[in-house]
């Protein structure tokens, strides 16, 4: 479930949207059961340094550098991604999970935040433009998980959600909300001595739509 984000007390049109997902056969399996109620999207995850990138399948986003769809998906190990089959196959918005951790990529968010990906936002940019569809944007969630490296350092972290907006913003893309999601791990408690507070972490509220 995504909750509407309102700066001051909550505002009485605050808005809950029914989120399924997060691979390619989970999803289809749901509709095709007939079972529950109907949706209002699905999500899936995908990997920012990897969207410009062939040998990278595109990060999962299922077009290539042409806008053109691609047959390639990305297994995160927990079934088949694209973001253009999601979006093509099912009714509703489309929930990204925008993965930029520093896993893969050494010293990524700080890389991000100087540009050097900027091909990669402008990639997201025309994905957004083709489906016409709303999208909500989970850029660099569970920042709070200590199993996401690069993101302990909160600055850096912020600096990248920032910059990613800002991108997509001077591209023009008018239907993609920001999405700022904790992994509300409940056993922070014991893994660090105490519960974190997330609010480190935030990017503002002229960067938060959720």
């Amino acid at each position: 479930t995504l909750l509407s984000c309102y700066a001051g007390e909550p505002a009485p049109e605050r808005k809950r949207l029914f989120i399924i997902g997060q691979d390619l056969g989970s999803v289809r399996d749901y509709y095709a059961s007939e079972c529950c109620a109907t949706p209002d999207g699905n999500t899936m995850s995908l990997n920012f340094y990897g969207l410009a990138s062939e040998e990278w399948s595109y990060g999962g986003l299922g077009i290539d550098l042409q806008g053109e769809p691609v047959e390639l998906e990305m297994d995160w190990g927990a079934g088949q991604t694209s973001a253009w089959k999601s979006a093509t196959e099912f009714d509703g918005g489309l929930v990204i999970g925008l993965s930029i951790t520093e896993s893969d990529v050494k010293g990524g968010l700080a890389r991000i935040s100087a540009g050097e990906f900027d091909a990669n936002i402008h990639q997201l940019a025309m994905f957004t433009r083709k489906i016409e569809k709303p999208v909500y944007l989970r850029i660099g969630y569970e920042f709070d998980g200590g199993w996401n490296p690069g993101y302990e350092n909160s600055d850096n972290y912020i600096a990248a959600f920032r910059h990613i907006v800002d991108g997509l913003r001077k591209e023009g893309v008018s239907q993609v909300e920001f999405v700022w999601q904790s992994a509300a791990f409940p056993l922070d408690i014991l893994n660090d001595g105490g519960y974190t507070d997330i609010r480190q972490w935030y990017p503002g509220d002229d960067y938060v739509d959720w």
